[in-house]
């Protein structure tokens, strides 16, 4: 009886009519439609004429949906699980209608999708229904649907801003505790809504989480985290002594860059109260004016590390087998027993630069230059190259008609020099060769940087989870460019063609990561801004205790009333526990010898 109960709740007035056509089991339904290739292409065509209603204003499309609901069912088709779910998403401005729906599809035998109950939640959202949208939320969890952000977090942000702090506490802690996702947006509204209620510690723990979630919050975010000490007043206008305390004429130079508020780089580090917040711009080191403490380079740690490995051996697996695998192991115990290297190159990324045009071809003496350029600042440089690019012909995947290339003596002579100093690892064929200066990235105590233009679009999703990738390619990948100038004087005829001069330029790898990072007792939050420069938040980072969870369960007393009447048969899911306190802290393969 829990349908029965929270059919009930959700849906007012007389209890829905059973359908015409429930009498028929799906399942012998969908064997028919499967044996009627007119009925099932008939099918698919209500859906695609729903779908197209998507591009209708939300009033004329829920009836227009209704219209096609009736329509189909005097054709003898059942509305299926995919047809109500799309309906419902149609009917978000009629509340009564999106409930009447998914009453029915609650009762299909595959019951409803995440993405109805999304629907459904933001269509009573917006009727400011938030006893019926906690109900939903209480179903959908009831049925081991689990609630991706999209519908978790409007729930969230309308709780905190309605003030009912209870509920919202409850949400809070639920996702902490099954690891779902909670974004930006809710983290912003919780702090929000503690700050507005004089919360002082339970805003800067939620604080606290959302740093370690996102270290690097947007530019609605950062605004509200600067509003969150503005009303917490805790950010001073000025250190204790005022403007004194900076160099004299660095205030009125800050007024002139159009950065008044900003304590600049070239200020005095200040001493300030615990309980302050200061907007900072970080001087090129990384260092914050307002205390004086120098940004890190936050690195993978050993754990993620080897989580890259694990993937990259796995994904060898899948292509080639265990050889693949072995290939890879064979060049991280390769690696290890090398000094270390202080750059990777990927040959094949840097030989094709700029090289898209209809007599384009792999550019051995890009590569060359590029090695140069770092060997000339005393680096020791690895570069990785596909075998095949090191036979008499090589492939040529540029725009140009030809597919092939005959290396030259120059390119053969160039190669023979990276095989004498033993420079390049020649990868074999069957595994893709970014794999190879990928793992490189990830092995040993301090792993190489890495030297390419990849934008890494296929590796994004299955290397690491989102903050570590970006913090593993801040870290450990830098860019280069290459400009080809072009001779004021060609050559006399007599001479052979001279091979036109370049210009390497290759990023310095940084010196701070651009995160939130606790240091000397304070958080430095970026807070983006306009300007080139990104501004910084630094702001007392005390460790705050943890809100308390309340004991009740999250139902309005009206939800819980009827509930009680209707055999009282949703179970409470946000259940009280101890929230403890942690203290932060901060074979063709070869190595140049053949």
């Amino acid at each position: 009886m829990l349908v029965k109960a929270v059919l009930a709740l959700v849906l007012p007035g007389p209890p829905v009519q059973p359908h015409v056509m429930r009498a028929c089991p799906a399942p012998i339904m969908r064997a028919f439609q499967r044996q009627d290739p007119a009925r099932r292409k008939a099918l698919g065509n209500y859906m695609k004429e729903l779908d197209q209603l998507r591009e209708v204003p939300p009033e004329e499309a829920c009836v227009l949906a209704k219209a096609k609901l009736s329509t189909m069912e005097a054709d003898g088709f059942r509305p299926n699980r995919n047809v109500l779910a799309l309906a419902i998403g149609l009917c978000s401005t009629d509340l009564t209608e999106a409930e009447a729906l998914f009453a029915r599809l609650v009762e299909t035998p595959e019951g409803a999708p995440e993405g109805a109950y999304m629907s459904l939640l933001r269509a009573q959202l917006a009727k400011d229904e938030l006893d019926r949208a906690l109900v939903t939320w209480e179903h959908m969890l009831d049925h081991d649907v689990t609630p991706r952000p999209r519908t978790s977090s409007p729930l969230l942000v309308a709780l905190c801003e309605a003030r009912r702090v209870d509920a919202a506490v409850r949400l809070y802690a639920h996702l902490g505790q099954r690891g779902l996702e909670r974004t930006e947006e809710a983290y912003s509204a919780m702090f929000t809504m503690y700050a507005a209620l004089g919360e002082r510690h339970q805003a800067l723990a939620v604080l606290s989480d959302m740093l370690g979630d996102f270290p690097r919050p947007g530019a609605p975010t950062g605004a509200a985290v600067v509003a969150l000490f503005e009303s917490l007043d805790l950010a001073a206008a000025a250190p204790q002594g005022g403007e004194g305390d900076r160099p004299a004429g660095d205030a009125e130079a800050e007024r002139e860059s159009g950065s008044d508020q900003a304590i600049s780089a070239a200020a005095t580090p200040v001493n300030l109260p615990p309980a302050s917040a200061r907007r900072v711009l970080l001087d090129a080191a990384g260092v914050c004016p307002c205390c004086g403490a120098k940004l890190k380079v936050l690195r993978l740690s050993q754990e993620e590390c080897a989580d890259v490995q694990s993937v990259l051996l796995a994904r060898a697996t899948e292509r080639m087998g265990e050889q693949g695998a072995c290939r890879l192991r064979r060049f991280a115990k390769w690696l290890k027993e090398q000094p270390p290297f202080d750059y990777v190159v990927d040959g094949p990324n840097v030989g094709y630069a700029k090289q898209n045009f209809d007599t384009g071809r792999f550019e051995f003496a890009q590569i060359a230059a590029l090695l140069r350029a770092l060997q000339r600042e005393g680096k020791r440089v690895l570069l990785i190259l596909p075998f095949k690019y090191a036979q008499d012909v090589i492939p040529n995947h540029t725009s140009a008609e030809k597919r092939d290339t005959n290396i030259s003596a120059v390119d053969r002579s160039i190669i023979d020099d990276w095989k004498r100093q033993r420079i390049v690892y020649l990868c074999g064929s069957g595994l893709y060769d970014d794999w190879y200066w990928m793992l490189a990235t990830v092995c040993g105590d301090k792993p190489p940087v890495a030297v390419t233009n990849d934008a890494m679009r296929d590796h994004i999703n299955e290397l690491l989870p989102r903050r570590a990738f970006a913090r593993w390619r801040h870290s450990q990948i830098v860019p280069f460019t290459i400009e080809h100038y072009v001779l004021e004087t060609p050559p006399p005829q007599s001479q052979p063609p001279r091979t036109p001069p370049l210009l390497v330029n290759i990023a310095a790898p940084p010196l701070f990561t651009p995160e939130a990072q606790r240091l000397n007792g304070r958080w430095h939050i970026p807070i983006p801004r306009d300007a080139d420069v990104p501004e910084w938040l630094c702001c007392a980072a005390e460790v705050p205790f943890r809100p308390a969870v309340p004991v009740d369960c999250g139902l309005s007393a009206a939800a819980a009333t009827a509930a009680d009447g209707a055999g009282a048969d949703i179970a409470p899911h946000f259940h009280t526990h101890a929230m403890q306190v942690e203290e932060e802290t901060s074979t063709n393969e070869s190595a140049g010898a053949q």
